[in-house]
């Protein structure tokens, strides 16, 4: 018989989808489905209310669809009973105010999902083609048990385990097919199209199972069982009768000393009740209890009502069966949570070929694995790959770190190299890529030997990383000089700080507050100004007009006009004048013309708070302070360095030391050795080089 004709609803079988949702007319405004293999179906679907389009003229058909979604579209098209949803929440990913809380929990209830396992649904997830096609086949009520066998696609063997028999039954009823070249694509998205054009093939196939449906209508178990062959008959056995008649609680005695045989019904009955009662509580059944629990029903399924009625109660029975069936479907939810996770792990490289690469598909194994529950970890078993591959990616990780980070100097004279034998927690081994240079290099120790080289030679020292498992290898150059006579080096200590800027004298100077107003007509300001040897009144009592300046430049004008006024009047010549006034935007400053700690300006009369925050302001002597400086000489010619600069960096250092040595014609240059120290250099072998100075200890060892 075709599944067609077994298909049993799992929902009311009484009506069609079509004469439960009120036909409208097509949204004639769909613009982009004239193109779609998909148009009349989506059409359907459209005039029946369980679709609509994406609210702006489209169905956009190729797009993908959510599985909450889809979930709304089974609800509607079976007219699941939406109006009580639970009160708590099935499913953490969708809370109850999420649109589609009351389809997801109503087509859950149906059995039309199962959910990801950990109590998550997968709303915001793209409905996959596998997945489609599990969710029509239990909304048709089909058992698909042993199906996937019949699967001829080319990638037959990509379809998820839990997916396999329904996938072959969706194809064998026509919901859904495979692509032209052979193959099913059970992980690609199925499309907004796809979906019309299944949901409407399965109303169809709905309705003809309804219709040809003589039985009430049942739900499908949650994992198919293999049939169970019934044992036959008990076969009453004959019970011994005993020499003696017995007593308290033994067959009564007919008086002439013989005890009856045991009724034929009861003798039935008695091995299936034990075998009733030896099955263990309902709160201690496991799935291993499966074969004894069935085994019980088939024994008490063979027996006559006469005998079922001598076992008497089968609660414990039945409770083992409920219970077995409910560890059955939370195994089932396991396993699917479980199965993609195992998949995972299997498909992480081995230890010895996993790389850096590979640390994303480590790191994502590994929260999906943390994330199910204790009996779902069981079910994915040993995940030995994983951890080896999360102490690979961190031994790989600590190479890479060292191996950046590894570094040999060298310059080119010393009797030494100093070679690392650890480094950020990585161990180093050193061999010479040239094995020939072992009489220049001692690799062990790090002795160099330059006596006969002729010329500076390239040495390649090869360093050996590793952490744990993992390892790499690092070649670093380095140049041996040959021994020759060179010409006198003084090398400086460390320079931490290049600052030995001089700081310049100041003239004393103070900005106004903000100018608020230029009229001064109603309300006239008195101050004075003074350098400590002459008071200059200013009294300003008229609106000065702004015309083209700002407030401040012209407030900053008239003042200047009050001190140039006093000079002329008081016989100063302006251009040995000690005091001005200038504005920029909407303040204005006064100044003293003269420098240093005896330059002042101070501020007296009623009014001089109105525009200043303080009454004095003195200016700064230079400060020296931080000037360095000490002696070069070659014997001949002495060069008093000066360091008067605050310098970017040790070349800019050099580069003025240079100079200084140049214009004394010293015959000696300074080189830059690392960015905190330099030396002098000796222009030739027979020149000696000395220094002294104030400074010099500062620079150099004594």
């Amino acid at each position: 018989m075709s599944l067609k004709g077994k298909s049993i609803s799992i929902l009311s079988t009484a009506a069609l989808l079509g004469a439960l949702v009120p036909h409208v007319s097509a949204d004639a405004s769909l613009s982009d489905i004239s193109n779609s293999h998909a148009k009349d179906a989506i059409n359907e679907l459209v005039s029946k209310g369980i679709i609509h389009g994406t609210g702006d003229g489209k169905f956009n058909p190729a797009s993908g669809i959510q599985r909450q979604d889809f979930a709304i579209i089974m609800a509607r098209a079976l007219q699941l009973d939406l109006s009580h949803p639970p009160v708590t929440p099935t499913f953490k990913d969708v809370p109850k105010e999420n649109y589609a809380y009351a389809a997801v929990e109503a087509a859950f209830k149906a059995g039309l999902f199962k959910g990801m396992g950990n109590g998550i649904f997968g709303a915001g997830q793209n409905l996959t083609r596998e997945q489609m096609a599990v969710i029509f086949v239990n909304a048709l009520g089909v058992n698909p048990a042993g199906k996937g066998s019949n699967l001829t696609f080319s990638d037959a063997s990509s379809i998820s385990a839990w997916a396999r028999d329904a996938v072959a039954a969706a194809v064998e009823l026509g919901l859904i097919h495979g692509y032209p070249d052979g193959t099913f694509n059970p992980g690609n998205q199925a499309t907004r199209q796809d979906a019309a054009l299944v949901t409407v093939q399965f109303l169809n196939d709905k309705a003809k199972a309804d219709e040809g449906s003589t039985q009430p209508p049942k739900v499908p178990p949650a994992t198919p069982t293999s049939p169970t062959t019934p044992s036959p008959k008990p076969t009453p056995t004959p019970t011994p009768i005993p020499s003696t008649p017995s007593s308290g609680g033994g067959a009564p005695s007919n008086g002439g000393g013989e005890t009856p045989h045991q009724n034929p019904d009861q003798a039935a009955a008695e091995p299936v009740k034990a075998e009733i009662a030896a099955l263990p509580a309902q709160a201690n059944i496991k799935l291993s209890d499966k074969p004894a629990v069935v085994q019980a029903r088939t024994h008490y399924d063979a027996l006559t009502d006469a005998q079922k009625a001598l076992v008497g109660d089968i609660a414990k029975l039945t409770e083992a069966e409920q219970t077995i069936a409910e560890l059955e479907a939370q195994a089932a939810l396991d396993e699917a949570a479980a199965a993609p996770v195992r998949a995972e792990i299997a498909a992480l490289p081995a230890k010895a070929n996993t790389k850096l690469t590979d640390e994303l598909a480590v790191t994502s194994a590994r929260a999906h694995y943390d994330g199910l529950t204790d009996s779902q970890k069981k079910r994915v078993g040993d995940i030995g790959k994983l951890t080896d591959a999360e102490n690979m990616i961190r031994d790989l990780k600590i190479v890479a770190v060292a191996k950046g980070n590894l570094q040999v100097f060298y310059n080119g004279v010393a009797e030494k190299i100093e070679l690392p034998n650890a480094q950020d927690g990585a161990t180093i081994t050193w061999i010479l890529k040239n094995t020939e240079q072992s009489t220049i290099v001692d690799i062990t120790t790090g002795s160099v030997q330059r006596e006969g080289l002729n010329e500076n030679t390239d040495v390649v020292l090869v360093a050996t990383i590793a952490a744990g498992a993992a390892s790499d290898t690092k070649e670093i150059n380095i140049r041996v000089e040959a021994i020759k006579d060179e010409p006198e080096v003084i090398t400086s200590k460390t320079i931490a700080d290049f600052d030995f800027s001089t700081i310049y004298a100041t003239q004393a100077r103070g900005e106004s507050l903000q100018v608020q107003t230029t009229d001064f007509q109603s309300t006239p300001k008195h101050f004075t100004i003074s350098d400590g040897k002459i008071t200059i009144p200013i009294d300003l009592t008229w609106n000065i007009p702004l015309g083209e300046f700002t407030a401040g430049q012209v407030v900053g004008s008239a003042v200047d006009s009050f001190i140039q006024d006093y000079c002329n009047a008081n016989g100063i010549d302006l251009g040995k004048r000690t005091l001005g006034a200038v504005g920029f935007g909407d303040t204005f400053s006064i100044f003293a013309f003269n420098t240093g700690s005896e330059s002042s300006v101070t501020l007296g009369g009623p009014d001089w708070q109105y525009f200043f925050p303080q009454s004095q302001y003195n200016g700064t002597d230079i400060d020296h302070s931080k000037n360095r400086t000490f002696n070069v000489s070659d014997g001949e010619h002495t060069a008093v360095v000066t360091l008067d600069w605050q310098y970017a960096s040790m070349d800019a250092l050099v580069g003025a030391i240079n100079r200084q040595l140049q214009g004394a014609s010293v015959s000696a240059v300074a080189e830059k050795v690392n960015d905190n120290q330099f030396r002098l250099v000796a222009n030739s072998t027979d020149i000696q080089l000395n220094v002294s100075g104030v400074d010099k200890n500062q620079f150099f060892e004594e």
